[in-house]
């Protein structure tokens, strides 16, 4: 149940008499807050008064943060949402009675927060902030918020503050909890329905959208546990970084809207139980002004790469046999490789996997064909994405190494145009080999998110026309696209053969094994008759 203050529209008058906290005592000053914090920017929590007089009237969710605390505090109930932080004495004894497990992360927070302050004197608090959290593996907001709850406290004091209360300040047997009224109307309308379902799905089909949430004070929330002042500026500006974030996406997670698909066709789980192969996912990325640079600095700049590429290549075992997939991407999407080792027991196993951002087609063409002449004895297939300019790397490919036009016909490259036919017959496969454990790939968080792109449209696995991440490096399944033409690649049909070759001898032996009767040693093996260099006549 949302919490709010007995008087939720103020006037500037009753602002300037109301004695809050960072709120001016004068209508001239409050009305100056008002107009410089945007307060009637925002459609939701300003609006102009009925009656005579007209005038405006605010909501108290745009008042500075101590004042919103100093009104929820007032209707709080004791203990709840607006109390205020217990006294030195009190935490400590409500500390001491807690479980050694819930000590323990008080302890392991307080140690992350004395970490950020070792460093802030020379990195400053926010770059202190972002170290940590990385060497940690926490998150940057999750330890801002840990700052926020020692704020002001003694740092002698600090680890009854930093205890996770919701996990043991339970409610008492056979208490009840509130509940909105238009929350159990909803709930009960479900549950009612003839088919009976369970409680739990009822639950879930329940959804408040993003905007709904800023109107319930989400933002205020966040402001008043981070200690940054609200604005109706701020919170539109933070909303719209949310969106940006999301892109294409926005609708589908931020506003309830359904997608074109019916959700992710393989799930996460199942995808990172099958990273296990060894290695990482190699990355090259050319800056914006490459092609405009002179020729020594363009070799320069991907000099280090290849040297690399070549030390990887080099550790690859030639023993298993092996297939290649190549999605191209030059200005908004990437160029992606997945090149997969077929074992003993036909399982699929990722040997290398490897990204490209804004790199020229010269250049994508000297990296896949410096892959594919390493493993050219032992390739059974080279699936390319021939749509648009991707078409002109698999051509240059399908010269160096045979152009594949047909299941039964020779060559070894193959250009895909993608069709929704070849969605439905080629992707299946794909799921059944993660479903039966019959591929490892490498671990990559980046790879999880483009395989969970997938998605079931009209019944068809495939990538939906959606971009997500920051922008300008935003993402578009690429990496799902190039795993699925090597699984393709690899399915193609493939013989193996040998031969021995027909010996070269440096000097010819007789019929009786002796030295040859004629010739010398830098003639070649094959002799004409005898007279066969004579001109002229006898």
């Amino acid at each position: 149940m949302t919490l709010t203050p007995k008087q939720e529209w103020w006037t500037t008058t009753e602002l300037a008499a109301s004695g809050l906290p960072d709120v001016p005592d004068t209508r001239q000053g409050v009305d100056a807050m008002a107009e410089r914090q945007h307060w009637r920017a925002h459609p939701h929590y300003a609006r102009r008064r009925s009656g005579r007089g007209g005038g405006w009237e605010y909501c108290w969710r745009l008042l500075p943060a101590r004042a919103q605390r100093r009104l929820l505090a007032e209707v709080a109930p004791a203990g709840g949402a607006g109390a205020e932080r217990p006294e030195r004495d009190t935490a400590w004894a409500w500390f001491e009675r807690l479980p050694e497990a819930v000590q323990g992360k008080a302890r392991a927070k307080l140690l992350v927060i004395q970490a950020v302050e070792a460093l802030e004197p020379v990195l400053g608090r926010d770059q202190a902030i972002r170290q940590v959290a990385a060497a940690e593996g926490k998150g940057v907001r999750t330890i801002w918020g840990w700052l926020s709850l020692v704020e002001g406290v003694r740092p002698d004091d600090r680890l009854p503050y930093l205890a996770d209360r919701h996990r043991v300040e339970t409610a008492p047997r056979g208490a009840r909890s509130e509940v909105a009224p238009d929350f159990f109307e909803l709930i009960k309308s479900d549950f009612l329905r003839s088919s009976g379902p369970s409680f739990s799905s009822c639950y879930r089909h329940l959804h408040i959208d993003f905007d709904e949430a800023l109107r319930d004070g989400l933002y205020q929330r966040i402001c008043l546990r981070t200690g940054d002042a609200w604005t109706p500026a701020a919170e539109a500006g933070w909303r719209q970084e949310i969106i940006d974030f999301y892109g294409e996406g926005a609708d589908e997670e931020l506003f309830c809207i359904p997608a074109l698909g019916s959700g992710a066709w393989l799930p996460a789980p199942l995808i990172e139980a099958r990273m296990t192969a060894p290695g990482r996912v190699m990355r090259l990325e050319l800056p914006a002004d490459y092609l405009h640079r002179p020729a020594l600095d363009q070799e320069a700049l991907m000099a280090p790469f290849l040297e690399e590429l070549g030390e990887v290549l080099a550790g690859i075992d030639l023993g298993p046999l092996y297939a290649f997939g190549f999605d191209f991407g030059r200005v908004a999407d990437l160029s992606t490789v997945s090149l997969l080792a077929i074992e003993a027991g036909l399982k699929r196993r990722e040997a290398l996997a490897l990204e490209m951002r804004n790199v020229p087609g010269d250049e994508q063409k000297r990296v896949v064909g410096m892959i594919l002449d390493h493993v050219r004895a032992r390739l059974v297939g080279a699936a390319f994405d021939a749509t648009g300019m991707g078409w002109t790397v698999a051509e240059d490919m399908g010269r160096r190494f045979g152009l594949k036009e047909d299941p039964e016909g020779p060559g070894l490259v193959w250009a895909i145009k993608f069709s929704e036919e070849w969605y439905r017959l080629q992707m299946p496969p794909l799921k059944a080999a993660f479903e039966d454990d019959h591929i490892a790939l490498i671990a990559d968080s980046e790879h999880v998110s483009d395989l969970r792109m997938v998605k079931l449209i009209r019944g068809i696995p495939r990538v939906p026309p959606v971009r997500e991440g920051e922008k300008g490096r935003k993402r578009h399944g690429d990496y799902a696209i190039a795993l699925a033409l090597a699984y393709f690649a690899s399915r193609m049909r493939w013989v193996e053969y040998g031969y021995v070759p027909v010996p070269v001898h440096d000097q010819r032996v007789g019929h009786n094994g002796g030295p040859a009767m004629f010739g010398s040693e830098e003639e070649g093996w094959w002799r004409g008759p005898l007279g066969a260099r004579l001109r002229g006549s006898i």
